[in-house]
């Protein structure tokens, strides 16, 4: 094993990625294993972790700096890259002659903070095919001159931010109420989404042209015109009865000649032709897949449908 060790947030969070056979040792909890993973897994890195075994509720900077001091200890770490300089304190109590590496800058949050499954997800990260398939579908309603467009589910606002970039006059209502989902099959069941809730407004702080709408989209179809948009995404609760509600609901506010679109297509293995994240291919991804498909063949027409890499999905309104 390399001898050099990394911690996660203030070092691997900003970039500095450690090498393949290096060590990660965090302060964070043992009880954010799961989304820890996750989000490590999204930036491409699969190294060894040592999570600090105290509960979350318990454990403070110091403990943390004491829990580091002890697997450098036990594992004949030499360098490590830590940017918490109260932390460095206490690891060179224990390790006097260990090399720190002081990443010292005001990128990140030192206080003890707890990383939750909702905050570490992400639904489209780069070089993935989960982001470059939604890319190809924003190509297409911008090569056909797409306005205005209507997104049921909006999670962080990702998806926004691609259609903002490549189409920056679009207009987007996006309606999600940041409510505890009810669906077996999705890794966010029974969550608390307020926290996603707050990512999605960082992540439209910057940007012109978007509505946000949070209600449910059976509660406030009213509000919108027959034929009033140019294409609506449907990404929201994936059970049969909401996927089915909403395409009911959401078809007629398209105009004729537009796009109805949505996520989830129940694609082949064979399409997915880049990396995608671990949750993207579990059980209950693939099932929702499977449910959105089934619907989407009911009530979608005759009508060609196109389909992307990322399980998106397309059919043009005639």
């Amino acid at each position: 094993m390399d001898k050099t060790g990394y911690d996660i947030d203030g070092v691997i969070s900003v970039g500095v990625y450690p090498s393949k056979d290096s060590l990660i040792i965090t302060g964070r909890s043992y009880e954010e294993a799961q989304e820890t993973m996750l989000y490590l897994a999204q930036k491409g890195v699969s190294n060894q972790v040592m999570f600090n075994p105290l509960p979350y509720n318990q454990k403070t900077r110091e403990t943390s700096g004491r829990w580091k001091a002890k697997c450098i200890k036990e594992f004949g770490i030499t360098r490590f890259f830590e940017d918490d300089e109260i932390q460095i304190k206490e690891i060179l109590k224990e390790n006097p002659n260990v090399q720190i590496v002081w990443c010292n800058h005001n990128l990140s949050e030192k206080e003890n903070m707890k990383h939750t499954f909702e905050e570490e997800i992400l639904m489209r990260p780069k070089g993935t095919n989960l982001y470059n398939g939604f890319v190809d579908l924003c190509e297409k309603l911008k090569r056909n001159n797409v306005q205005k467009i209507i997104e049921i589910g909006s999670f962080k606002g990702e998806s926004i931010a691609i259609m903002k970039e490549i189409m920056p006059n679009a207009i987007i209502i996006s309606i999600d109420p940041y409510h505890t989902q009810d669906d077996v099959n999705d890794g966010l069941q029974n969550r608390d989404l307020s926290s996603v809730e707050k990512e999605f407004q960082k992540s439209i702080s910057s940007l012109t042209g978007i509505i946000k709408v949070p209600f449910k989209s059976e509660d406030i179809h009213w509000l919108f015109q027959d034929e009033s948009v140019d294409a609506i995404y449907i990404d929201g609760l994936h059970t049969k009865e909401q996927v089915e509600l909403d395409i009911k609901l959401y078809q007629e506010k398209v105009k004729k000649g537009g796009f109805i679109c949505g996520h989830d297509w129940d694609i082949n293995d064979e399409m997915i032709t880049t990396s995608s994240p671990d949750w993207f291919n579990n059980d209950g991804s693939k099932q929702i897949r499977k449910n959105v498909t089934e619907v989407v063949n009911k009530f979608c027409f005759n009508e060609k449908k196109i389909v992307f890499e990322d399980s998106s999905w397309l059919i043009k309104k005639v």
